[in-house]
């Protein structure tokens, strides 16, 4: 089979509502499976399957991503010399043939592979080898396209251009990423409830919220078993909660009441505590002047 026989191009145009409204009901995209494999730190299936579903608007543009969008061009130049590959922006949307449901955007590609593009302020995910949820995203690439290699290019920092080539994991896309997107992608085109909730809470939280606005007024019964024990795990941890909480404030009061007029307070361990005034502002109080402390401790400089 010949390279690139293994998709089809669903859209090649500019960035634009139609390409997110492609994007959003044609399939998963690559940046999209790491959620759905448990890989990613920013968000969860949940909320992913509430954004397909259309109960969720899309991630809101910030300014990490408005950057990264605008060096992506100046960065792959550079790692195009530095390579000596002649690269251009792809930016098509890509369908796989074999499993439909599988989608990507290559920001490059070339008889080498297919190539991602990051722009990084945080150096430590790039520190050994590349996080998790890109090397996942690249697996995704590979298995759309058909390519046995992808190469991860980042700029940390603003200064420091990194690269990385990955292989093709035949094992992973086949037992792991084609059979759970095929699962949540089944999902979402049948609206079948999607009932993961791993990955990120607040995120969970948040597509719930969304699917969820209302109640009816009726009553489900919980007949498994599993529900029980939730509810007798969710008592305890309330319960340990609740005395964690009151030791932590019986402990800050000794410190409080130790400290007393003083501003700070050091421990042998060179721990330092401070209990420091803050005045209010006024306008965010009824009554003027009004003052509190906040306890708070910090490892003091050793010396010797």
């Amino acid at each position: 089979m010949e390279r690139g026989s293994e998709f089809r191009v669903l859209y090649e145009g500019d960035h634009d509502e139609t390409w997110l409204d492609m994007r959003r009901k044609t399939g998963v995209g690559a940046s999209e499976s790491p959620a759905i494999l448990g890989l990613s730190p920013f968000g969860s299936s949940m909320e992913l399957y509430a954004r397909k579903v259309g109960v969720l608007g899309e991630i809101e543009d910030n300014e990490a991503m408005k950057w990264g969008r605008i060096l992506e061009g100046a960065v792959l130049q550079e790692f195009s010399k530095e390579v000596g590959r002649n690269l251009r922006p792809d930016g098509r949307i890509l369908q796989s043939i074999e499993a439909p449901y599988l989608i990507c955007t290559p920001d490059a590609m070339d008889q080498h592979g297919v190539v991602q593009v990051k722009v990084s302020g945080v150096s430590k995910w790039w520190v050994d080898e590349i996080p998790k949820w890109v090397w996942g995203q690249v697996q995704h690439e590979c298995a759309v396209t058909g390519m046995n290699i992808a190469t991860v290019v980042v700029l940390v920092g603003g200064t420091k251009l990194l690269w990385q080539h990955v292989q093709r994991d035949n094992r992973f896309i086949e037992t792991i990423l084609m059979p759970q997107c095929e699962e949540f992608w089944r999902c979402v085109t049948e609206r079948i409830p999607y009932m993961r909730t791993d990955g990120d809470q607040e995120s969970v939280h948040r597509a719930l919220t969304a699917l969820y606005p209302k109640d009816t007024g009726g009553t489900i019964h919980l007949d498994d078993g599993a529900f029980v024990g939730l509810h007798n795990e969710r008592e305890e941890l309330r319960e340990r909660k609740a005395a964690t909480e009151r030791r932590l404030a019986e402990i800050d009061n000794q410190f409080r009441a130790r400290i007393g007029k003083a501003t700070y307070a050091v421990l042998p361990n060179n721990v330092i505590y401070s209990l420091i005034t803050t005045v209010l502002e006024p306008k965010l109080i009824e009554r003027k002047g009004a003052t509190y402390r906040t306890l708070r401790s910090k490892k003091g400089i050793e010396n010797g």
